[in-house]
């Protein structure tokens, strides 16, 4: 087991650095990141996480996010956590959206803000892959809604009209 075990340390290292070689596209990396969490390699699981965050990679950067604000394979951070569910919702990333409304709206590693988790809760209900997700992120939605006048529910509207993804790579 133990030959087995480093056997595939040893290969998932030499696919880390040919697809390092031959400029892959960081998602690449994140799938040798859940492949390497599958096979029970954490550390490197962790390592191809954070490597892949760091190259711009939306998915992993809220997996990165997720990792931080659990305190799974790193210390626990809400405010790590935050930076990098923001990185991963500038580019477009709808969980991460969510994710970021959710620390706005009760004051996880940003100052509390119920204009700003408005305009993420909004933005992740108009993302959301289908309409299951859609009605459930609605009632986040509805929450925060509750806590602005009509006048900042425009202004949050008005934030989410003008916003555009910003890829980072």
């Amino acid at each position: 087991m133990l030959h087995s075990a480093k056997l595939f340390r040893a290969t998932l290292t030499a696919f880390v650095l040919l697809v390092s070689v031959a400029g892959a596209a960081s998602g690449e990396l994140y799938e040798a990141a859940r492949a390497a969490f599958q096979a029970g390699d954490k550390a490197e699981g962790y390592r191809l996480e954070r490597l892949a965050a760091e190259q711009g990679d939306a998915e992993a950067q809220t997996g990165l996010g997720l990792s931080y604000s659990s305190g799974r394979g790193v210390t626990q951070s809400d405010a790590e956590a935050t930076k990098w569910f923001r990185r991963a919702a500038e580019q477009g990333d709808d969980k991460a959206q969510f994710l970021l409304a959710g620390a706005y709206f009760f004051g996880q590693g940003v100052p509390r803000d119920y204009l700003e988790a408005h305009k993420w809760a909004n933005l992740a209900v108009s993302r959301a892959p289908d309409e299951k997700m859609r009605e459930s992120r609605r009632g986040m939605l509805g929450l925060i809604a509750e806590k602005l006048n009509p006048e900042q529910v425009v202004e949050a509207q008005k934030l989410v009209r003008e916003w555009k993804p910003k890829p980072e790579r």
